[in-house]
Parts: structure tokens; C-alpha cells; sequence
């Protein structure tokens, strides 16, 4: 599969090979762009190697056993194709006695960088010990890969135990500061966050484009037609890269033609895009609820988008989250309500669908359940309770509901908030948030998946979870463009 005309050998195991002057094939860049597409919703693919061990337990560590996967032995394999084609990566992991690995299970981060762009690429795990990974490389030049192994044996997915939340998050250690990132408050030791090659500095030569801008902006537009995507609801796949000048340039920006005229133009042409962005100027909310991550987004939004909300809505307005409503900040107000209880959730959301001035068809509700049921409630109970959401969402309320994907994970930290990140992992977040998708376009819920644009950010999280505003302004540009159209 991964042919060569010239093969590097590094002393740590690690083998690129470079395809140059290759002829652009059409049929394989459809094939790969649908597969990025549909990665997006394949909670299955993401579940199928560790469905049978998703239970955390008191077992020994990983990382002391010898068929844990060793960061300094794996190898990988590189394809790499001229700019505007996909380039792939393939990871053979391989255990800690450097013997090809029969399994899956491994949480592998991949991220391509350069002066000019970076971007993160696409894992899938083969389930028999290889893993690969894709991207659209758009820029020529010299790209660093930066390939981490977060976990191994399942970790990256396992369940939090039982109680596990309440018993730490109600502990009282947040009384005591010095505590933070002990051995009690935060277990990370399943977290390896190391990378491949033991540190050596990993770097591929991308070719220029063979194909013309616009020959290329035409693909794109059928590829996406083409794919057989079950969703007719999304809003945007926040797929792109990030410019060495911190500017995103999303792909949907490639099929813009010269003739287009506003933002809300990108949604023409696309097959499996939403376009029922239209409402009543001056009337609705427009309300976002969810956890501090959409909090912070409100924020800003509120406040760079003052003309949106004053005027295409009568006001914007926000819900704080954990599970439950809380006040920001404020760590000890519900203890005893860290037990994901699906009436509960369905309550508070009411509270909100049901309000006079929200039971108008002309409101939004930007809406998120994520990083905090990410970190304690095991998949099945997250199932049950995105189940009876998008439910409500689709039956009950009047207005346009828009479900919003959680943000990637970058590094872990436990000397922040200590446990809170054991089991807010990448590789649950894209579990949690392929089903939600999934769930959403099967109701009728428009979805905007902005974990591909957080993902490829270079600058990484602040603490593990939170970003700069900045982030996520290509998002607000995008619901402004969406909400004006004419």
C-alpha cells in the first residue's frame, strides 16, 4: 500500500517514503475526502477495538506491562502526496519487547506542522495493531509530524468507576491548593503523552499542487456530493488548517467561486450541508447552553457579535453547565448532584426550550452536553442521555436547534485540576462526539462539529480544556453568515 521511490531509515524505527509527480487521482481523493467525512459520525469504528474492555480497574499499570505499547519502538510508514491531495500515515505499534502488536487500543495524536500551515490528521485504529491517519495538505513545504501516544490497552477509553467524581471532586482537596496533582487528587499514570521516536524531530517533504485551484475547488464540491454521509443537517465540518499567522482557512473556503457574494454562499452546492438558516430579523433568542467551553464561547460572542444579537435576534443569552446548572466557578455546589440522572437533564433543558420568549420558531439554541459528561458518566449512560436530547430537541422544541461537538484535547494536566482530566481524553471526546453527531442528523438536528478546527489548533488548549476566544471566531463569522442571509 505505502509504495516508495526513495525510503529514509532513522535509528529509531521510523520509515517515511515520498511519492513525487504522481498524476492526481480523482477516485482516491473522493474516497479519502468521504472517509474524513464519515469519521466524523463512526462511533462504531472508534468503539469496536475496546468494546469488551471499557471497565477502569485496580489493574496494573500499563505502562509497567510488557505488551503495553512502546512510544520508542513503534514505527511508522508515510505516504506523502503533492499539496491538495491526502498524505497518510501508517503506525505499526509495537510493545515494550519490540514485537509487532496483534491489537488494538492505543490513542495515537497526530499533528502536521509547518512554517505555513498546521493541521491534525485523522486516526483510525485497525484493531490489529496499525493505525492510520490521513490529511489534506494544502501548502507545499517542509512538515514536522509530531506523533504522541496519550494511551495504551483501552485506557484512553476506559469508564470512570462508580462515584469516582463525586469521591474527588468532594473530597475537600480544593480547600487545599499544595494538594493539587498528588498522587490522591489526580491519577494520571495510565497518561503516557510521549512521542513516537523517543523526541526525534520527524520531518516530510510536501510537493507542490498538480492541479489548478479551481479544477480543484470543482472536486471538492462532487467529492462532497458524492459521499454517502448519513446526515443532512450539518452546518459545518470545521475541517481546515491553521496558517502560520494564527488565520483558519477552512476547506469549504476552496469551493467559494469568484461569484459568490457573502458567507452563507459557502453552504451552496453542498449536498450534505443545512441550509435553512433563515429567520426573522429582530425576533427569537438566540441562546447558547452547555458547559464552560460554550459559556466562553457566549462570551465572546456576546460581545465581538453585539450587533447580531441586538439586531437579526431580540438578545443572546447563555446557560452554564456541569451536568446540571451551575454558578462558574463555584466547585463545591453540586456534590451531590455529580450523578448523571436523565430526567434531571431533560428538566433543566425545558426550563429553557420552554420560556415565553424561546417557544417562537424564530430562536436558536446553540447546545452542547460535553466535556463534563465526557469526564463522569461511563458511554452507555451518555448514550441514554443523548437519546432523550436530540429527542426533545426534535419534537418539542419550536425553534432551530443546533447541536455543537465538544473541543479536542491537546496535552493532559493533572497540576491544574488535578483528576478532572483522568478521563477527559481525546480519544472519549471523539467517541462521545461521533455518537452525538450520529444521533443529531438521525433526528433532524443540525450539527457544527467544531472539534476538527480546535484539533489543528498549534497553540493547543491554555489548560488542558479551554481555549482562546480567537479559536473559535471563524465559528462566529460562520452562525452571523448563516443567520444573515437574505
Amino acid at each position: 500500500m505505502f509504495l516508495a521511490l526513495a525510503i529514509i531509515i532513522f535509528e529509531v524505527h521510523v520509515i517515511f517514503s515520498k511519492i513525487y509527480g504522481e498524476r492526481f487521482n480523482v477516485q482516491e481523493f473522493k474516497r479519502d475526502w468521504c472517509r474524513q467525512r464519515k469519521a466524523a459520525l463512526d462511533w462504531k469504528g472508534i468503539l469496536e477495538p475496546c468494546k469488551r474492555d471499557l471497565e477502569y480497574s485496580v489493574k496494573p499499570r500499563s505502562v509497567n506491562l510488557t505488551d503495553g505499547t512502546s512510544y520508542e519502538n513503534s514505527l511508522i510508514f508515510a505516504k506523502v502526496a503533492p499539496a491538495g491531495q491526502f498524505s497518510h500515515i501508517l503506525i505499526e505499534s509495537r510493545d515494550k519487547l519490540n514485537n509487532p502488536k496483534k491489537y488494538g487500543g492505543d490513542s495515537w495524536r497526530v499533528m502536521i506542522r509547518s512554517d505555513e500551515a498546521n493541521l491534525a490528521a485523522d486516526v483510525t485504529d485497525f484493531n490489529n495493531g496499525t493505525y492510520g491517519a490521513f490529511a489534506l495538505i494544502m501548502d507545499p513545504g517542509t512538515y514536522t509530524l509530531d506523533i504522541r501516544l496519550d494511551y495504551t490497552l483501552c485506557d484512553g477509553l476506559r469508564n470512570p468507576p462508580v462515584e469516582w467524581f463525586h469521591k474527588v471532586h468532594c473530597s475537600g482537596v480544593f480547600t487545599n491548593q499544595k494538594d493539587i496533582g498528588t498522587e490522591l487528587f489526580a491519577d494520571m499514570k495510565d497518561y503516557i503523552n510521549q512521542k513516537l521516536g523517543n523526541g526525534q524531530i520527524l520531518t516530510v517533504q510536501v510537493p507542490p499542487s498538480n492541479i489548478d485551484s479551481v479544477g480543484h475547488a470543482q472536486l471538492m464540491v462532487e467529492a462532497d456530493n458524492e459521499c454517502d454521509v448519513p446526515c443532512g443537517k450539518k452546518l459545518w465540518d470545521g475541517y481546515g488548517r491553521w496558517s502560520i499567522n494564527n488565520q483558519w482557512k477552512p476547506f469549504v473556503d476552496e469551493i467559494n467561486l469568484p461569484s459568490s457574494s457573502g458567507s452563507w454562499r459557502m453552504f451552496e452546492g453542498r449536498k450534505n450541508l443545512d441550509y435553512t438558516g433563515k429567520h426573522k430579523k429582530g425576533e427569537g433568542i438566540f441562546w447558547i447552553y452547555g458547559d464552560s467551553l460554550s459559556f466562553y464561547f457566549y462570551e465572546s460572542f456576546s460581545k465581538t457579535r453585539r450587533e447580531f444579537c441586538d439586531t437579526h435576534f431580540k438578545m443572546c443569552n447563555v446557560s452554564y453547565n456541569w451536568i446540571y446548572p451551575k454558578t462558574l466557578y463555584e466547585l463545591t455546589e453540586t456534590c451531590s448532584e455529580t450523578k448523571l440522572e436523565v430526567p434531571r437533564v431533560l428538566h433543566y433543558l425545558r426550563e429553557v426550550t420552554n420560556k415565553p420568549n424561546m417557544i417562537d420558531q424564530n430562536s436558536v439554541l446553540l447546545f452542547n452536553a460535553g466535556a463534563h459528561y465526557v469526564k463522569t458518566a461511563s458511554f452507555a449512560q451518555y448514550q441514554e442521555a443523548i437519546g432523550e436530547i436530540a429527542k426533545l430537541l426534535s419534537e418539542e422544541f419550536a425553534g432551530k436547534a443546533i447541536w455543537k461537538s465538544t473541543a479536542a484535547m491537546h496535552d493532559q494536566t493533572a497540576t491544574v485540576m488535578g483528576s478532572f482530566r483522568r478521563f477527559t481524553t481525546d480519544q472519549r471526546i471523539k467517541l462521545f462526539n461521533a455518537y452525538s453527531n450520529e444521533v443529531m442528523c438521525q433526528a433532524g438536528v443540525s450539527f457544527l462539529d467544531i472539534y476538527p478546527i480546535s484539533a489543528s489548533y498549534p497553540g493547543g488548549t491554555k489548560d488542558g480544556i479551554h481555549y482562546k476566544s480567537e479559536v473559535f471566531y471563524p465559528v462566529e463569522e460562520l452562525l452571523v453568515g448563516y443567520f444573515s442571509r437574505e
